[in-house]
């Protein structure tokens, strides 16, 4: 690092980002938003299940909402036990 550079960076002043710093960070960015919005999905599905259980839905209904839920919003593929 030079003299000019130290100086710099006593000042505060910092080096631009380069394009490899950039791209990490919009990764990032990327991955927290679809982590965003699968927490948002799943927020979503379990309120359906829960304004099902407030209308009364059957239970075989409940069961098969839950089960969905747990399939494709939380990826368990396989009961330990069948109904």
């Amino acid at each position: 690092m030079s003299i000019f550079e130290r100086k710099l960076n006593k000042l505060g002043y910092r080096r631009m980002p380069d394009l490899t710093d950039i791209k990490k960070g919009m990764s990032k960015l990327e991955t927290l938003e679809k982590e965003l919005n699968l927490k948002q999905l799943q927020i979503n599905r379990l309120l359906g299940i829960t304004q099902a259980i407030n209308n009364n839905v059957s239970a075989s209904g409940l069961f098969d909402m839950y089960q969905s839920f747990l399939s494709w919003e939380m990826g368990v593929k396989k009961w330990p036990c069948t109904f």
